[in-house]
């Protein structure tokens, strides 16, 4: 009982601590359940918390930004949060043993990220990186890099909830393989224009007066139909893969390396060599955990955010094709256009 009190203790005291480690400032929170997240968050320095409104507020050297939680049913939440970094973060999740662990997590993430180079050439617009994440219960990391400002969606589902949905949904059997591997995570990034997926979620939860949100099961149906689409998504496109787990720190690699393609969008593809020499990783392990995280070699994956990038101008900018050719190193605005169909199903010149 004394080891028990010491214990808990000893917990409750260090989600206090922020710590500097590999460049990131650590912030922990106690993962166990949405109640001791948000719990954590409600008790974090330099916040604000509107209990009426279910909101938190911050403006503090790290991040700048707001946190909104709904309890949607038993065993379903979902967690909103508006965040700009100003330094590199990871979040990181420890566990009370006391207490059960019982919640799967889903995420989806819109980072528009500040990479300086591609800011400037559009006209101080932040380049998006959309990502879905999937862990089962003991999440542990979410590293968020400075300059970025981020909409994520948190949505937390009990085991009791989710075996009823698998029991009673088709759709949700989709999951059944990855639930009974070895494997704790599934993550991929989203390549589709989503906007109103995600934007009445948004729209719905900020609107929110000193009640609450006014009205819930619209919320809750909002949230059920994000899930909906990340497990159509794995159907669609074959997204899961066991065959490969991948530990914090390969995944904080993994990640950064996936930053650095986006920095050089502009300029030739770096080289697996060079990327691997970079972030300390072999050529093969790079290789391996970035299929596994991202679903495309590193080449495909950054000639596919190039066109995506390109059609943005297109969309947004007054470019000449020609012009884009040269800027993504094609030898060819004919080449170009080839590429540009084969992912869009468009020529550049019809968009």
């Amino acid at each position: 009982m004394i080891l028990q009190s010491i214990e808990r203790w000893f917990l409750d005291f260090r989600k206090y601590f922020y710590y500097y480690r590999d460049g990131f400032f650590e912030i922990p929170f106690v993962g166990n359940t949405p109640e001791t997240t948000i719990a954590s968050a409600i008790r974090l320095p330099f916040k604000k918390y509107d209990a009426k409104q279910q909101k938190i507020t911050t403006d503090n050297p790290f991040i700048k930004g707001e946190m909104h939680f709904e309890y949607l049913e038993p065993g379903f939440a979902i967690t909103f949060l508006d965040m700009e970094f100003r330094a590199n973060c990871n979040f990181k999740s420890i566990y009370d043993k006391y207490l059960p662990i019982d919640h799967y997590l889903l995420i989806f993430q819109v980072n528009n990220n500040d990479f300086p180079m591609i800011t400037s050439y559009l006209n101080g617009n932040k380049y998006t990186l959309k990502t879905w994440e999937f862990y089962k219960p003991g999440f542990k990391h979410a590293y968020i890099f400075k300059g970025t400002h981020g909409l994520y969606f948190n949505i937390y589902m009990s085991e009791a909830w989710l075996k009823n949905k698998i029991d009673n949904s088709e759709e949700f059997k989709i999951l059944l393989n990855f639930l009974k591997s070895d494997s704790n995570y599934i993550t991929f990034p989203e390549k589709a224009a989503i906007e109103l997926l995600y934007t009445p979620i948004v729209e719905t939860i900020k609107s929110k007066g000193e009640q609450g949100v006014s009205n819930p099961e619209l919320l809750k149906k909002l949230t059920y139909d994000c899930v909906i689409s990340f497990l159509s998504k794995i159907r669609q496109e074959d997204i899961y893969n066991p065959e490969l787990e991948i530990n914090d720190a390969e995944r904080k690699k993994t990640k950064d390396v996936e930053r650095k393609l986006v920095e050089n969008l502009f300029t030739a593809f770096p080289g697996i060599e060079n990327l691997a020499q970079e972030v300390g990783m072999s050529e093969t392990k790079l290789k391996a955990s970035f299929k596994t995280m991202f679903g495309n070699t590193l080449l495909q994956y950054f000639k596919e955010r190039q066109l995506e990038l390109a059609k943005f101008l297109l969309e947004t900018e007054k470019v000449k094709i020609n012009e884009l050719a040269l800027r993504f190193g094609y030898e060819s605005a004919g080449k170009f256009s080839n590429a540009f169909k084969n992912q869009f199903g468009v020529l550049p010149s019809e968009v």
